[in-house]
């Protein structure tokens, strides 16, 4: 708990001092100057940085050091190649006519070239991506607490609305939505009214980034239905 910064200069005034115009607008001043660049200050960044939920795009790097998170993969930083088409953020690759080449995947090709592998998420799902990351850092394994968290992080709290397709969680071989899994598999599943874009699902699926909680020895799968 933070112990909010008291910059009111004006209480420094003595009662001898309370009838002297020069000292009374110097303090004044000085804490009109406190209270823009010492209040004012701490105020922001407990908003934009120290607030997972409301940080703003530096708070979020900051957040990605911290969580050991690379920042490069949310789309944080400036990219020349972060344009693309699709929900995938797919470019033209391809452009000929090499018959090695699939008919399939023979696209027309053109200027737009050049997305990659970058992953340009909205602010709010990476604010609700690493809240998750801490989840899988101090979670305790349990399919209940990871699913009290989900509900926590994605619903503030409130019950999931099953029929109407708004869900985020850990199934296990008694979930009643789903079939049983087998041993060391856990399988979170996301309903389709939580209009996750389909690259935040693909991150939540990389092993390498370790988003999701997890047991040792498990394997996970993320599926948006």
């Amino acid at each position: 708990m933070m112990t909010p910064f008291n910059g009111n200069q004006e209480q420094a005034l003595k009662w001898l001092q309370s009838q002297a115009p020069g000292i009374q607008q110097l303090v004044k001043s000085k804490a009109a100057w406190y209270d823009q660049f010492q209040r004012q200050f701490w105020d922001d960044w407990k908003v934009n940085v120290f607030d997972i939920r409301t940080a703003n795009s530096f708070g979020l790097m900051i957040w990605c050091i911290i969580l050991g998170v690379p920042a490069g993969g949310f789309g944080l930083y400036p990219t020349s190649q972060a344009w693309a088409y699709g929900p995938n953020r797919q470019n033209f690759v391809y452009s000929g006519a090499d018959p090695s080449i699939p008919v399939g995947n023979r696209s027309t090709g053109g200027n737009f070239f050049g997305g990659g592998s970058s992953e340009i998420l909205d602010i709010n799902e990476i604010r609700n991506t690493l809240r998750l990351r801490y989840v899988a850092i101090v979670n305790n394994g349990s399919v209940a607490f990871i699913n009290k968290m989900l509900r926590y992080i994605f619903n503030d709290d409130e019950p999931w609305d099953f029929p109407g397709g708004r869900y985020f969680y850990l199934a296990d071989c008694t979930c009643e939505h789903g079939t049983a899994l087998p041993a060391f598999q856990m399988e979170y599943r996301i309903g389709p009214a939580m209009n996750l874009s389909p690259q935040l699902v693909n991150l939540y699926n990389d092993p390498k980034m370790g988003i999701v909680p997890s047991s040792a020895g498990s394997k996970v799968t993320v599926i948006q239905e």
